[in-house]
């Protein structure tokens, strides 16, 4: 298709590419580190826990202390933060092209 488009169009497809991988391989790089320093810092295995899906209650909780209650955000929040992110991807999506 790169062949089809005029060369001002593939050079800011590219350009546009190339910065949002390059911020994806950071966000990626922080992710990696902020697992790492749980593990080595706070001592807490997060890097098992995505495997398993199971984290040891001594992670989340204190010895001593009540365990929490399973609570739910707003219904309200979620779908205003979901109508938010749509726009913004729109918006990005439109003005890229």
């Amino acid at each position: 298709m790169a062949n089809l488009a005029p060369d001002k169009w593939v050079d800011r497809a590219t350009a546009f590419h190339r910065f949002w991988v390059n911020v994806l391989l950071v966000l990626v790089g922080i992710h990696v580190l902020a697992a790492m320093v749980y593990l080595v810092w706070k001592r807490q295995n997060l890097i098992g826990a995505m495997f398993t899906g199971r984290k040891r209650m001594e992670d989340v909780v204190a010895p001593g202390k009540p365990q929490p209650t399973l609570s739910f955000g707003s219904g309200r929040l979620a779908l205003s933060l979901l109508i938010a992110s749509a726009a913004i991807v729109y918006f990005i999506v439109r003005a890229g092209g």
